[in-house]
């Protein structure tokens, strides 16, 4: 059973509900104008994910869940995860945001340490996230929270400052 709130000394991150919608709009919003260098991707809506879940190819559409980020009451951020992709085991982070006033503030790194204390103890034995990466700095934060197996990697055909790659990486439980 997912934890429906998961509490750090900071933050509380609670499950979506169609409450939190109008304000999870304006972070995609937010959201989709910091990730617009990558054409590649197109972050899936939160309306879209709480209404209809969000469906890999060949899973579950209902495995899908967005937590909210809250500090002090104010949401500033959310991450999805889907259950069991593309393992059984396996918890999978198609989308991570916190919003600009509270980056760089190691939240970020608060919120994975929590889900995967508590993704662990419901016997997932893994976390998987594919991201997009501009600079070496991006990977050192992934790797800084343990997700220091890669799994994949992709790049365009050009090296400019403008191109970026992607990276699968894992953290192992």
């Amino acid at each position: 059973m997912l934890n429906t709130t998961i509490s750090t000394e900071h933050l509380q991150l609670s499950l979506a509900t169609l409450e939190d919608l109008m304000v999870l709009k304006k972070i995609y919003a937010e959201a989709t104008l910091c990730y617009s260098f990558d054409t590649g991707y197109k972050i899936t809506s939160p309306e879209v994910i709480l209404r209809k879940g969000a469906l890999p190819a060949n899973h579950i559409a209902n495995n899908s869940y967005i937590y909210c980020i809250y500090l002090k009451g104010h949401m500033i951020g959310y991450i999805e995860v889907y259950l069991s992709f593309p393992t059984s085991d396996n918890i999978y982070i198609p989308f991570f945001y916190i919003t600009d006033p509270y980056k760089n503030k190691d939240y970020k790194e608060d919120v994975l340490a929590c889900l995967i204390e508590a993704f662990g103890t419901e016997n997932y034995k893994t976390v998987s996230v594919y991201t997009a990466l501009k600079t070496w700095k991006d990977l050192a934060f992934w790797q800084s929270c343990g997700f220091d197996t890669i799994l994949s990697v992709e790049t365009d055909s050009t090296n400019t400052e403008h191109s970026y790659g992607y990276i699968e990486l894992q953290y192992i439980i």
